[in-house]
């Protein structure tokens, strides 16, 4: 099992209040906000994305609470299958994933163990599996009166997705730094899909 949070992606992440969110927002104007992290060797590591979402953290927090809505908007993600409980009664959880590039086709899978702060935070962090040293933490905050901020973190070792997302880095290395910053983006437009209202006609 990696060590959780190395390189200290998740420094500061734990704090946002309600104060902060509004501070962040300012900065963010109608779209999305994206921080890309940096391992010691100057190679994309991790990735966090702040979103503004049209619902209150409390709609937003029973559609994301248990990961099962993401499947169906996040297209890499096939599905989150839930396992018995860890040695210590902690929660676990499967992943499985799909990774698609022209006729090619790759499934791959790692499981995490799932910590929650009720109503506010989410996070699996990587146990074992073909994707090294997952951290994935969705948090959410107030933002007005029917709004709220999410901020949707992932970092994973991409050189762990095997052969061919490896040939293809090698042939477009362009592409590695947006691979973190794509993924955190994918999820959380997810969650707000799942949250906010449809638009009527």
């Amino acid at each position: 099992m990696a060590a959780v949070d190395p390189l200290g992606y998740l420094d500061g992440l734990a704090g946002l209040g309600a104060a902060d969110a509004e501070g962040l927002a300012a900065s963010l104007g109608p779209g999305p906000l994206l921080r890309v992290r940096l391992d010691p060797r100057g190679h994309p590591a991790a990735a966090t994305c702040l979103l503004r979402v049209g619902a209150p953290p409390a709609r937003l927090w029973r559609r994301i609470r248990d990961l099962d809505g993401l499947p169906k908007l996040v297209e890499m993600m096939e599905a989150v299958d839930r396992l018995p409980p860890l040695a210590d009664g902690g929660e676990q959880v499967r992943v499985r994933l799909r990774f698609h590039l022209a006729f090619l086709s790759v499934r791959f899978h790692f499981t995490a163990r799932v910590t929650r702060q009720e109503g506010r935070w989410l996070q699996l962090t990587f146990l074992e599996g073909k994707v090294r040293d997952v951290l994935i933490r969705l948090e959410t905050t107030p933002l007005g009166a029917d709004g709220c901020l999410l901020r949707t973190h992932i970092a994973f070792d991409p050189r762990s997705l095997g052969w061919l997302l490896n040939v293809f880095l090698r042939h477009h290395p362009e592409i590695e730094w947006g691979v973190h910053a794509g993924a955190a983006l994918c999820v959380a437009q997810a969650a707000r899909a799942l949250a906010e209202p449809p638009e009527t006609v």
